[in-house]
């Protein structure tokens, strides 16, 4: 036998304000202290003033410290912090400790010279072939060097497996530019 059990207007407005609240406060505890870009074992660029971030509830401070250097940040209303730490010199192991609402150490942080490799195990695909690259690098500021350090060719033997051209081979574009300049 079936029971209808009649819910009124009052239990169903606090249902769904108490899943309203309960979705708000899984989506800010959803997004990390600290971005998880920043590790143990990591290295920062040396010379800048290198930029750490992450995320608190708004109007939270954060202090961020590295050998000496102290830089603090306030959660924005989006809850989004960013502390810029240093310059400082190539150098290491050190932690970087970073405390507000939680305390995170990150050990053996070593500062040196930070380089930024793109593709994958081809390694063929240029960073400028990525979905908003520009807006990814953006959090590292002006300071980053881009250098672009040209393909490797490649040929596919007739089994279909990808194998690097002998050294000394050259593709066919670069026999076609070469005849061309003849």
């Amino acid at each position: 036998m079936n029971h209808v059990v009649p819910i009124s207007k009052a239990a169903i407005a606090i249902m769904v304000l108490s899943t309203l609240v309960c979705r708000s406060a899984t989506a800010q505890s959803a997004k990390p202290f600290v971005s998880p870009m920043f590790t143990d074992n990591m290295v920062l660029q040396r010379g800048i003033l290198a930029p750490v971030w992450g995320w608190a509830a708004p109007g939270q401070k954060v202090t961020v410290t590295l050998e000496g250097h102290t830089a603090t940040a306030t959660a924005d209303a989006s809850g989004k912090w960013m502390a810029r730490i240093g310059p400082m010199n190539a150098g290491g192991p050190f932690t970087l400790a970073i405390t507000g609402p939680r305390t995170v150490n990150l050990k053996n942080v070593l500062v040196g010279d930070v380089w930024i490799c793109s593709g994958q195990s081809n390694m063929e695909m240029g960073i400028g072939a990525v979905d908003n690259a520009e807006s990814a690098a953006e959090p590292l500021g002006a300071d980053v060097a881009w250098r672009g350090l040209g393909r490797v060719p490649w040929t596919r033997p007739r089994g279909g497996e990808r194998r690097r051209r002998p050294s000394g081979r050259r593709s066919g574009s670069a026999r076609r530019r070469r005849t061309a300049a003849r």
